[in-house]
């Protein structure tokens, strides 16, 4: 089962262009999918509910019933294992076979949830994601952006696994304290800020030609949004489905990102 739940979890980490070092969280939250485990757990439940209800007098429900004496025994089976899982997600035994689907996916769903929550709470890695990822679903923009390398881009960005110093800076030897991952654009203009999401997004220099053409279009469309303070507008902007949103949030990141390289391999072109 591990194999195939890697096997699965490197289909996922394809499909959003990320790195095998993505928190799994994040990707299975991209996505709105779940582990195999919670769909090992359901055919479990299902399996056990079904020999359940079998007539006493049906091979099987006999087997069924010997398992039954065996735990009561003091011994460990698939059913003792089974009767653990009906605990954990609170299953019923006039719950339909949806019903149990329902239950166990949420189950999974929220846990992925708490996770994240963790992050928020102890300022981890993933603390900017969690703020904008309320809800669990397969985000609008891998259908909207058919450009693979920009889809790929948004998503890194959204995931905090993309190469900005506040991501690169915990790999170093001498591991940099996140208040000291300074922009290098910046730094070059005598100014130090965390080269973080938010600033790469919404503040670095760098990037004012393409920000000032992705942000009027945006406030032309939701005039609101002038009003919002950095933090507020970069969680708005992630928290969007809107197509046009998305496709000039994605365009702004993939031309940002390659002007960004530019500026790394050689800072006097730009």
């Amino acid at each position: 089962m591990s194999k195939l739940e890697t096997l699965h979890l490197k289909a996922c980490e394809y499909a959003l262009g990320v790195r095998s070092s993505t928190t799994t969280d994040a990707v299975y939250a991209e996505l709105g999918r779940v582990g195999l485990q919670c769909h090992r757990h359901v055919n479990i439940l299902n399996f056990f509910a079904r020999l359940s209800s079998l007539d006493s007098q049906r091979y099987a429900r006999k087997a069924f019933s010997m398992l039954i004496n065996d735990v009561g025994n003091g011994h460990d089976n698939w059913v003792s294992h089974a009767r653990d899982l009906r605990l954990r997600y609170e299953i019923q035994h006039s719950d339909t076979r949806s019903i149990i689907k329902t239950k166990v996916n949420k189950y999974f769903e929220l846990e992925v949830f708490r996770r994240l929550n963790e992050h928020i709470t102890e300022n981890r890695k993933l603390s900017l994601y969690a703020s904008f990822k309320t809800i669990f679903k397969f985000e609008s923009y891998l259908d909207y952006i058919k450009d693979f390398t920009a889809r790929c881009t948004l998503a890194k960005l959204r995931m905090s696994a993309h190469n900005l110093q506040i991501e690169t800076g915990r790999f170093r030897k001498n591991k940099t304290p996140r208040d000291e991952r300074f922009c290098l654009y910046c730094k070059m203009l005598n100014t130090l800020a965390v080269e973080d999401e938010v600033h790469f997004l919404l503040v670095c220099s760098l990037f004012n030609e393409e920000r000032q053409t992705f942000l009027v279009e945006i406030h032309r469309i939701f005039p609101s949004t002038a009003a919002l303070n950095d933090l507020n507008m970069y969680i708005w902007l992630m928290s969007q489905d809107d197509y046009i949103i998305t496709k000039c949030l994605a365009i702004f990141c993939n031309n940002s990102i390659a002007k960004r390289s530019k500026f790394l391999s050689d800072p006097k072109s730009i």
